[in-house]
């Protein structure tokens, strides 16, 4: 079960992230939460995060882009 924090990071991630390449977004996503855009609760939960919960954020996350995928395999 994911904490408040993982949902938080994963949610924004589904809402605003997904139509351009796996490793862009992602990157553009640690960029703008680490160094941009830093006074918000979604930066203050990413920057929360453990290794092992960045870990288990990214696997859902893969796992709800590739429930997206299938209609184009």
């Amino acid at each position: 079960m994911m904490n408040k924090n993982q949902l938080l990071v994963l949610n924004e991630l589904k809402e605003k992230f997904g139509e351009e390449y796996i490793f862009d977004d992602v990157a553009y996503f640690a960029d703008k939460y680490r160094h941009d855009d830093i006074e918000n609760e979604v930066s203050q939960a990413y920057l929360s995060l453990s290794k092992k919960e960045e870990i288990e954020v990214l696997e859902e996350y893969i796992k709800h882009l590739k429930r997206g995928w299938k209609q184009y395999v």
